[in-house]
C-alpha cells in the first residue's frame, strides 16, 4: 500500500513539473509574440554605414568614388578613401532572433540597405567605358573650377579685408583650389587606368551599430535586394544585455490601419551623438497599399513596425512595410 502511494506521488510530481514547464513555454511564447513599448524602444538601434566603390586593376592602381549614377559615371571620385567616410549613411535597425521563439540573436540586427546600394547585383561590366565617361565629366569640372578660381582671384586682387565678405571669398577660393588639385589628381589616375585592359568595379561597406551609448562594429551576413533588407551581426557575436530581441514569425500578418513604429527621431537631421540613444514609439497609419503614412523625421528605413497590441508586423523600408515572414526567410537563409 505504501509503495502504491509513493508511485502516485511520483506521478503527481512529474505532472506538476510538466505543467510548470508548459506554462513557462507559453509565457515565453507570448513574450516573443507581443512587445511592450519599453521592449519596442529597446529593440531599436542606429546603423551607421559607410559605402564606397573602387575602380582599378590592383591595390596600387585604384580610384575611390561615392556611387554610380544612372548615366554610368562615377560621382565624387577621390584619390583617397578618407573624404568618402565623412558622410556615413544612417538608418534604423532592430535586434532579432535568428529562429522564432528561440533566444538566438547573437548580435544579429535587421536593417534597411543603405540608400543607393541596391544595385550591387548590377555592377557595370564595362568599367573602361565608365572611366572614359567620368574623365569627360572631370574635364568639364576642371574648366569650371579654373573659371571660378580666376573670378575669385580677381575679387581678392581688387578688394581688401575692409570689404564686407572678403574673408568668406578667400576661404571659398581656398576650397576651390583644393578641389581643383583633387580633380586633377583623380583625372591623372583615371587616364592611367584607361590603358588597363581588365578593370573591376567593386562595392565596399563598413557597418557599426549604435546602442545604449556604445558603438559596436558589425559585418553583413546577407542582403535581400528585392526588399532592400540587410542582415548584420556584431563582430563579437554578442547582444547587449539591455537589448530586447524581436522574433519574426514565419507567416504574414495584416498591417493596415493604426500601427506603432519604433525609431530614433531626428536621425540624419540632428548630430548623431545627440539622438542615437533617444529611441521612441510613434503612432502611424498603414494604407491598403501597404504604404506607411508617417513623417520622415520620425520614422526612418529599418524601423520595426508593430500592431496596436504589440505584435511584430514587419520593417519599414522607406515606403512600404516588409512583411515579417520575408524577414524570417532572410534570417533562416542567412548563409
Amino acid at each position: 500500500m505504501e509503495r502504491k502511494k509513493r508511485r502516485i506521488s511520483k506521478g503527481m510530481a512529474w505532472s506538476l513539473v510538466g505543467a510548470v514547464l508548459l506554462v513557462g513555454v507559453l509565457v515565453y511564447a507570448i513574450m516573443c509574440c507581443f512587445s511592450s513599448q519599453r521592449q519596442m524602444r529597446n529593440s531599436v538601434v542606429v546603423v551607421e554605414a559607410n559605402v564606397w566603390y573602387t575602380v582599378g586593376a590592383s591595390a596600387d592602381k585604384m580610384v575611390f568614388f561615392a556611387e554610380i549614377t544612372p548615366d554610368s559615371t562615377f560621382t565624387t571620385p577621390s584619390a583617397t578613401l578618407s573624404p568618402l567616410l565623412l558622410t556615413p549613411h544612417l538608418t534604423s535597425g532592430f535586434w532579432t532572433n535568428r529562429f522564432a521563439l528561440l533566444p538566438s540573436c547573437s548580435g544579429r540586427v535587421v536593417t534597411a540597405m543603405p540608400q543607393g546600394t541596391t544595385n550591387k547585383g548590377t555592377l557595370p561590366a564595362d568599367a573602361n567605358t565608365m572611366v572614359q565617361k567620368t574623365l569627360m565629366k572631370l574635364v568639364v569640372q576642371e574648366k569650371q573650377l579654373k573659371r571660378e578660381i580666376k573670378e575669385t582671384d580677381y575679387y581678392i586682387k581688387v578688394h581688401g579685408m575692409q570689404d564686407e565678405g572678403y574673408t568668406a571669398v578667400v576661404a571659398y577660393a581656398h576650397k576651390l583650389k583644393m578641389r581643383l588639385t583633387e580633380v586633377q589628381k583623380v583625372g591623372k589616375r583615371l587616364a592611367a587606368l584607361r590603358k588597363e585592359k581588365q578593370l573591376r568595379v567593386l562595392r565596399h561597406t563598413r557597418y557599426a551599430v549604435h546602442f545604449d551609448g556604445k558603438t559596436l562594429p558589425a559585418k553583413c551576413l546577407r542582403e535581400d535586394l528585392q526588399w532592400g533588407l540587410c542582415l548584420l551581426q556584431t563582430t563579437d557575436g554578442e547582444t547587449p544585455w539591455r537589448a530586447s530581441t524581436i522574433s519574426a514569425l514565419p507567416w504574414g500578418m495584416s498591417a493596415t490601419g493604426e500601427v506603432r513604429v519604433a525609431s530614433v527621431p531626428g536621425l540624419g537631421l540632428e548630430p548623431l551623438d545627440t539622438v542615437k540613444n533617444s529611441s521612441a514609439v510613434w503612432v502611424a497609419n498603414v494604407e491598403a497599399d501597404t504604404h506607411l503614412r508617417m513623417h520622415t523625421a520620425l520614422g526612418q528605413p529599418g524601423s520595426p513596425v508593430f500592431s496596436v497590441w504589440g505584435r511584430f508586423v514587419g520593417m519599414y523600408n522607406g515606403t512600404n512595410i516588409v512583411p515579417r515572414h520575408i524577414i524570417a526567410k532572410l534570417l533562416w537563409n542567412e548563409k
